[in-house]
């Protein structure tokens, strides 16, 4: 609260994103800015997490397709210059 500066510099960052589409990625469209809130609009998944999902036990071919996939996404984030630091 009351950190303006911070809310903006966020609030630019996150505009970074809104170019990038790729399958395996959240895709993002967007930030708004009200007083002292930020709402960011971000794509809808409903099938949870690789967490959750992996409680369940995976098969290797499974693991292989689901690293595949998250290696794939993180080239493309790295193609636009972006490092992510929050892999789950």
């Amino acid at each position: 609260p009351n950190d303006h500066k911070t809310i903006k510099e966020t609030a630019d960052e996150l505009k970074i994103f809104e170019g990038i589409k790729h399958p395996n990625l959240v895709r993002y469209f967007g930030v708004e800015l009200h007083r002292e809130e930020m709402y960011i609009f971000m794509e809808y998944c409903d099938e949870g997490t690789l967490e959750e999902v992996s409680r369940l036990g995976l098969q290797e071919h499974v693991i292989r397709l689901y690293s595949k996939q998250i290696t794939t996404a993180i080239n493309v984030l790295h193609e636009h210059g972006i490092v992510h630091r929050d892999i789950k």
